[in-house]
């Protein structure tokens, strides 16, 4: 159950190993000295351990981070109580999250805040709005088995390492998706990062194709990244952010969503700011 959460290898790899060493003990108990069942017993427990242990070395080598098992653990037992209605469970979620980015720790709160006063401005009924204020605070659960040597390089991602990153958007939704009290969220949680012109992942949707509240999430993400300071860069200014939100209102953002969002701020209108694209800001947005 780890592994289909957070989906990783480590998580995979622990998995089989652990079947291994299962195995290792029915040829123990049916399996007669010096017959072929006795060396697959030894063979089994030296796959077993060395898969599981070989695991960890790979985990540690490649991230310098081994972290990611317990989140993984951690996500198995979290979803667990979801299911079963603990709201206690819900908090831990919340609280794993904000952790997960230490220098935006505050991230998912003022997205969540914000996300729900842009729905406003936008007209999302009352009926929706609780599913639109979780999904601005759970937007990024899917964070919760990426390295954090990922999330907190201080340099440009390489491509490699941005394609992990991309992976947290579908991680986020099979979390979701598997609970029915987040089952309303999860479409969500997977489309805060597709863009307008079809661009965005992890399914390429493009305009209305996009639910509006992942349009809404994502104007809200986008600025209080833009805002906050983060490993690559330093918090831009209020003028800063609002030019390059409104050069991508369009190819990237909802324009009506981005106009909400500056009517909230209190910034002028789209039609009055101009600016240059931050690209590796936007890029690594979240």
């Amino acid at each position: 159950q780890a592994h289909r959460l957070a989906y990783l290898l480590l998580q995979g790899a622990m998995a089989a190993g652990m079947a291994l060493l299962i195995e290792v003990q029915v040829f123990m108990l049916e399996g007669e000295l010096w017959h072929l069942s006795w060396w697959l017993y030894h063979f089994a427990m030296l796959a077993g351990f060395g898969l599981a242990a070989g695991s960890l070395y790979w985990q540690y080598r490649v991230t310098g981070d081994l972290g990611a098992i317990v989140e993984g653990l951690f996500l198995r037992r979290q979803v667990a109580g979801i299911r079963a209605r603990d709201p206690r469970a819900m908090h831990a979620l919340g609280a794993a999250i904000a952790a997960k980015d230490t220098e935006t720790a505050g991230h998912i709160e003022r997205v969540g805040d914000l996300t729900v006063m842009v729905g406003r401005r936008i007209g999302i009924g009352r009926e929706r709005m609780d599913t639109l204020r979780l999904a601005g605070r759970l937007h990024d659960v899917g964070k919760l088995g990426v390295p954090n040597s990922i999330l907190r390089k201080p340099g440009a991602l390489t491509p490699e390492e941005f394609e992990v990153v991309k992976r947290h958007t579908t991680r986020g939704w099979h979390l979701a998706v598997r609970s029915e009290a987040l089952a309303a969220v999860a479409p969500i949680i997977r489309a805060h990062h597709e863009r307008m012109d079809g661009r965005g992942y992890p399914d390429g949707l493009k305009g209305d194709e996009i639910p509006l509240e992942a349009r809404i999430v994502a104007v809200s993400d986008v600025w209080d990244a833009l805002t906050c300071d983060r490993p690559y860069r330093r918090a831009m200014t209020w003028q800063a952010a609002a030019a390059i939100m409104a050069k991508d209102a369009g190819p990237h953002l909802d324009p009506d969503c981005v106009e909400a969002l500056f009517d909230v701020l209190g910034l002028p209108g789209l039609s009055r700011l101009s600016g240059q694209t931050g690209d590796e800001a936007l890029r690594r947005a979240a």
